[in-house]
């Protein structure tokens, strides 16, 4: 029988053998990438079973294990030779390989990035598209060198493969600084099995955006889209197309001359009936954006099904006239489902001015979370909102102010309305204060 210390010192013992195990396994993972990255070339010109191995840009962590495991045996972890030891490595893939042909779970999600061979993708669709689950998520993240251009161009090849031939849900992502890349992408992507295009993803370190052709939203049907993220980049052109299954948007770091209007927004609300989740975060609004005049498209919109909304401002990016434009629009779109509102001020001292305009919702359920830096954006809130249940404060000064009114934080975040008995209290205390009763 041992005793508590000898048991202590065994589990001690374990638990720094595991540590040092998962150490290796990971140190193990991250050079065996780039092994393998460098055997691809050889490895796809052999003619024998195991060429038909599907590099993924991650590799999956059954395959490092496997891997892993076969060497552990024989071999220290500090004394690995890689060259050495790659047939046998090979061999595992294989072995992996065959298994995962006879198990749809560990090919439900097929990540397709950096391929520069055309009978590589080919080999990679023939071996998961007969598995009816499962994503494919076209990684697109290329550079306007010429080697990423070739890059590119094979990668296109893979819309012409997957668009006839797979079941499977199509999760596009591209990221990329060439403006006629992208342009090229959404071209294909016009021509992609819409009904599995699940989620789109365009980001760009530049806010231009190539011309969408005049036929483009004529043959473009996203009717499978869930989510849509656009990344500084214009806003685009085709969105007004219907998205009955979108339920995320996320508009994000957009010059004003490249935001929306608040008819393409009203459209784009108009056409997503699913839609829950509304981020525009630090866009600049494209003016007009005023009041709604009989000569508007769409006047007013109601969105029930929206659940949330989140907004940033950036006053480097937005000017006073276009952010009191651009609350004068939120009057008019009504949101009774709406069930959170995320809120961040922190660069922006102007929003106070406006928060009255549009700071009133139908729902008492309604919870407002937000970042704000001044104790004055606070009180300026309170005074406005009586049907918010909770606010959170993160890196506001000031918190002594509320520690006198009764409101309790920690860690940095301040939590109102959950510990007073009303917040027509909170609201009554404020008032006083900000006339200094």
């Amino acid at each position: 029988m041992l005793t508590v210390q000898e048991q202590f010192e065994l589990g001690r013992i374990k638990v720094i053998a595991s540590e040092v195990v998962d150490a290796a396994l990971n140190k193990f993972a991250k050079r065996l990438q780039t092994l393998l990255q460098s055997m691809l070339a050889e490895l796809f010109d052999l003619e024998s079973d195991w060429a038909q191995f599907s590099p993924f840009h991650k590799l999956p962590n059954e395959l490092c294990s496997a891997i892993f495991q076969a060497l552990l045996a024989s071999s220290s972890p500090a004394s690995w030779d890689f060259r050495q030891d790659r047939t046998r490595i090979l061999l595992v893939c294989k072995y992996w390989h065959q298994l995962a042909l006879n198990d749809p779970l560990l090919w439900s999600t097929v990540t397709i990035s950096h391929i520069t061979s055309h009978s590589t993708l080919e080999r990679i669709i023939n071996v998961t598209s007969g598995q009816s689950l499962g994503v494919y998520i076209l990684d697109l993240r290329v550079t306007d060198s010429l080697d990423s251009a070739l890059d590119f161009s094979t990668m296109l090849n893979l819309f012409d493969l997957i668009a006839p031939t797979s079941n499977r849900w199509i999760e596009l992502v591209v990221v990329t600084p060439s403006v006629h890349v992208r342009a090229h992408v959404l071209d294909k992507a016009r021509d992609l099995p819409c009904s599995r295009l699940r989620s789109m993803t365009i980001q760009g370190p530049v806010t231009c955006f190539y011309p969408v052709p005049a036929d483009f939203t004529g043959k473009l049907r996203l009717t499978a889209l869930r989510r849509l993220v656009l990344h500084r980049v214009v806003f685009p052109l085709w969105i007004p197309v219907p998205m009955p299954n979108l339920e995320v948007l996320s508009i994000s770091d957009a010059i004003p001359s490249n935001g929306p209007t608040r008819n393409q927004l009203y459209s784009l609300l108009a056409n997503s009936p699913r839609l829950t989740t509304l981020e525009l975060l630090r866009i600049g609004i494209r003016l007009p954006w005023g009041e709604p005049t009989a000569s508007d498209s769409v006047a007013e919109i109601s969105a029930p099904s929206v659940t949330t909304l989140a907004l940033a401002f950036d006053a480097r990016m937005i000017s006073s006239i276009a952010l009191h434009s651009f609350f004068e629009a939120l009057r008019f779109m009504s949101l009774p489902g709406l069930r959170h509102f995320d809120l961040d001020l922190r660069t922006d001292e102007d929003a106070r001015t406006y928060l009255s305009h549009f700071l009133t919702f139908p729902s008492p359920s309604v919870s407002l979370s937000g970042m704000f830096s001044d104790m004055e954006t606070v009180i300026t809130l309170y005074l406005h909102l009586g049907t918010v249940n909770s606010l959170d404060l993160v890196g506001c000064e000031g918190k002594e102010v509320l520690e006198c009114l009764g409101v309790r934080h920690s860690n940095g975040t301040t939590q109102l309305g959950t510990v007073l008995p009303s917040l027509q209290r909170l609201r009554a205390c404020l008032t006083e204060l900000v006339e200094g009763r």
